[in-house]
Formats: structure tokens, sequence, C-alpha cells
């Protein structure tokens, strides 16, 4: 993510989260994190944002930065690695949630 330009803001948010030391954590409100939304399929997981307004266009247009989701940290090549290497381990758990246990 990257770091606040407005140094006041940056001390605010650092004040209420010491842990993202100046830079965007987009959690003042949360909005963006909860509109993210993950659609399983059997191979593969699309994440999506339900909630559409201004603020989200913008930010959505700034946290995609050469193929890469700054909001979820990977590009969609890192995620698609990782679900592949973890397939079996995921079908196990994604049952077990489908199957009620």
């Amino acid at each position: 993510m990257p770091r606040y330009r407005n140094p006041d803001y940056a001390n605010f948010k650092v004040s209420i989260n010491p842990k993202n030391r100046g830079f965007w954590d987009l959690r003042l409100h949360g909005e963006y994190y909860r509109g993210i939304e993950a659609r399983i399929t059997p191979t593969i997981v699309f994440f999506s944002q339900k909630y559409s307004n201004a603020k989200i266009s913008w930010l959505h247009e700034r946290l995609i930065w050469g193929g890469h989701n700054m909001a979820l940290g990977i590009t969609e090549e890192q995620m698609y690695d990782v679900q592949m290497k973890n397939k079996a381990k995921i079908s196990v758990v994604l049952k077990r949630i489908i199957n009620g246990g």
C-alpha cells in the first residue's frame, strides 16, 4: 500500500492503527474490505467488489498496478499459483463447509 500524502491524516491513522506505519490500511470504515467477495469454482477463486461508489472506484483505480491487486497484496498469477498448489487441501475444506461440517 502507498503512504498517506497528508502528514496530519497519516498521524491520525497511525494513532488509531500503529501497525500501518503511515501506509494505507483502508480500515477507517472498512467498507472496501467488507465489499470483497469470493466466488469459488471447482478450479479457481474469483474476487470482486460488491460495493460501487465514488470512493471504491477511486481506490480500485489506485490499488491495481501492473496486474497487482494491492488491496489483497498479490498478483492474479500468484493467487492462481497458490490455489493450484493447495488444491487438495482447499478441496477438503470446501467439501467440509459445503456439507455443513
